[in-house]
């Protein structure tokens, strides 16, 4: 199963905008650090997503509030994503 099979199985969660990135010039947890310096992230499942991660993230799930990010606060914390409405 993937992460998100295990999140989905909750009916409190529930995916309001999913984020999509090219990983060709970065690596997961360099995209994850840059949501981790947002004021208003939260690891809130230490470890989860985060097995093989090399940069001591904590986790690979960040929380960052029940309002979703607005896209231009996107776009300046991470040029190279794509936007994808749930």
């Amino acid at each position: 199963h993937w992460h998100i099979d295990y999140l989905l199985q909750s009916p409190e969660c529930q995916i309001v905008r999913i984020y999509i990135f090219s990983l060709t010039q970065n690596t997961e947890c360099g995209i994850n650090q840059r949501f981790l310096s947002l004021s208003e992230a939260q690891v809130i499942c230490p470890g989860f997503g985060a097995s093989d991660c090399r940069q001591a993230c904590g986790a690979h799930l960040v929380y960052l509030g029940i309002s979703p990010l607005s896209d231009s606060k996107l776009k300046k914390i991470c040029s190279d994503a794509v936007v994808a409405y749930g």
